[in-house]
């Protein structure tokens, strides 16, 4: 079956205004599945464009490119090759690739392969991880030869950390380091010789901040090129309006995950605790411990302090967004042109621009109109992506618990 999308690309009214229609001619877009022997891609072992039941892929932070799973009716014949059995390797960890003409919608490897052995249907089911996944292959100790002794000297920095653990224990991830920028943050001191996986490290133990107030990601993206950012509002990539969100959105305020006074502890020493100083007089004092990697230097720790303050002390807002009608590309400055939804990632900037009355232009993070995207859900028999807005992680030892596994912690 083709798989192909076809809509118009219109300028909607805000407000209710009639802003006009801008007629185009109708583009119609393809997704193309090709299995690659490796992200060399010396061989082609198989293409599905045409033949998958069913096929959903995620992008997340941190991340990148998350999960892909996907399902293709194929003869037992075909199923067996991709098992690994008796004289047959099978084709785990192949390289993935979806593609919108040549330009990448979604890369990574296949982990998990099977199908139903009762008959019933047969197709091979296939789950692939994206290349983040990578970053649990191998161990990382800063004690190993050729590794830095992080906790001593001066002048160390989370890119370098980064760029290190990169180089030295992740060969599926490209070289190329350019996208990967400086904090500049001073983190001399801080002990990683407890061997543990890249990921985790990311993760859970190198503070996420420049100066206290910003929030940084760190992405595996196309070509498996590395990305460490910090979040920024400045560019609106995506514009959206209610009428175009499906059944399954949501958005509610919880203040049970409210802490407005945060302590951090260090290797079991406490430090200096923040308080919220706009904290509303009917708002009560609630405290948080967080828990700051063994070594890092008490400025380091007071500015991860102050990034978990500003995280936290507001109601945490839960919502998630279904959107199954359109979205708009407005990145560049004027542009208001209808894109498919299978190009919304992790790591960009979307407006609900009729979700409340207007209040601002500038693509602020109003927490009620313009969202950070932390996690998207593309399902391409249905036509329909999933958004998950930024919001914090109610365990801030880890930065976003939930989307650290792309692979299952076996």
């Amino acid at each position: 079956m083709a798989r192909a999308i076809s809509f118009p690309i219109t300028f909607p009214g805000l407000w209710g205004e009639d802003f006009g229609h801008f007629e185009e001619t109708p583009s119609t877009q393809y997704l193309r599945v090709l299995l690659w022997d490796d992200y060399n891609k010396g061989t082609l072992l198989d293409e599905w464009t045409d033949d998958y039941t069913a096929l959903t892929f995620t992008t997340q932070l941190h991340g990148g490119f998350g999960r892909c799973q996907m399902r293709i009716p194929m003869p037992l014949d075909r199923i067996w090759l991709y098992l690994n059995r008796e004289n047959s390797p099978g084709r785990h960890f192949s390289h993935l690739e979806i593609l919108e003409d040549q330009t990448t919608v979604w890369e990574g490897r296949l982990m998990v392969l099977g199908f139903d052995p009762s008959g019933v249907e047969l197709s091979l089911t296939v789950e692939a991880s994206g290349y983040w996944g990578s970053t649990r292959d191998q161990l990382y100790d800063s004690a190993d030869a050729g590794n830095t002794n992080w906790t001593s000297g001066s002048s160390h920095f989370a890119d370098e950390i980064i760029k290190e653990m990169l180089t030295g224990e992740c060969p599926d991830i490209n070289s190329d380091q350019a996208n990967i920028d400086a904090p500049g943050l001073e983190l001399a001191g801080i002990d990683l010789t407890a061997r543990d996986y890249p990921q985790n490290i990311i993760a859970s133990k190198i503070p996420m901040t420049s100066d206290g107030t910003d929030q940084w990601h760190f992405a595996i993206w196309d070509d498996r090129k590395p990305y460490f950012k910090a979040r920024s509002s400045a560019t609106l990539h995506w514009t959206t309006f209610t009428t175009e969100l499906g059944r399954g959105s949501m958005l509610q305020q919880d203040a049970y995950a409210l802490r407005n006074n945060i302590l951090p502890v260090n290797d079991g020493t406490e430090g200096t605790a923040a308080a919220d100083a706009t904290r509303r007089t009917n708002v009560p004092i609630r405290s948080l411990a967080i828990s700051i990697q063994k070594g890092i230097p008490s400025a380091a720790q007071n500015e991860e302090r102050d990034r978990a303050l500003a995280e936290k002390k507001d109601p945490e807002q839960s919502q998630r967004f279904v959107i199954s009608g359109r979205v708009w590309s407005t990145k560049d400055e004027g542009a208001f042109i209808g894109r498919p939804l299978w190009r919304v990632r992790a790591g960009e900037t979307i407006r609900i621009s009729d979700l409340v009355p207007a209040t601002v232009a500038a693509p602020a993070f109003d927490a009620l109109r313009t969202f950070f995207i932390m996690d998207t859900s593309y399902d391409a028999i249905n036509n329909n992506l999933t958004i998950v807005p930024d919001r914090p992680a109610t365990d801030l030892t880890k930065l976003i618990s939930r989307t650290v596994a792309v692979e299952p912690d076996k």
